[in-house]
């Protein structure tokens, strides 16, 4: 494989692995969210400090 072929599967490469990333984490925050709401959720009374 000459240098110029290499260059262009690393970056093609890159680029994939990038979108790759981002698809998956905008997929499973949308799984995520609901379930972590529900789990998570506190009352304000419970949020808030007061001293």
């Amino acid at each position: 494989m000459s240098t110029k072929k290499q260059n262009f599967a690393t970056a093609l490469a890159f680029i994939g692995l990038m979108f790759f990333s981002i698809g998956f984490a905008f997929g499973i925050n949308s799984y995520l969210i609901p379930v972590l709401k529900r789990e998570l959720w506190i009352f304000h009374q419970q949020g808030v400090i007061c001293f």
